[in-house]
């Protein structure tokens, strides 16, 4: 899913945008998405101070360490 909307960055909405962030933020196989994947999301995808993302990016990082 991740891929899939890299990959069409252009074409994809906001609100799709933050609801990924926040499925992968409470993901329990979140320790099976590479690192590196989860870098170029959270680098395509900054965060702002209208949404949740930031929130949710420190989920992903806090909980990508205990794995």
């Amino acid at each position: 899913m991740i891929n899939l909307v890299l990959s069409n960055k252009e074409k994809v909405l906001e609100s799709y945008v933050d609801s990924l962030f926040s499925g992968v933020a409470s993901s329990k196989a979140l320790g099976d998405v590479p690192i590196e994947l989860l870098e170029k999301m959270i680098l395509t995808y900054p965060y702002d101070y209208t949404s949740y993302r930031a929130n949710d990016i420190c989920s992903i990082i806090r909980d990508r360490k205990k794995t």
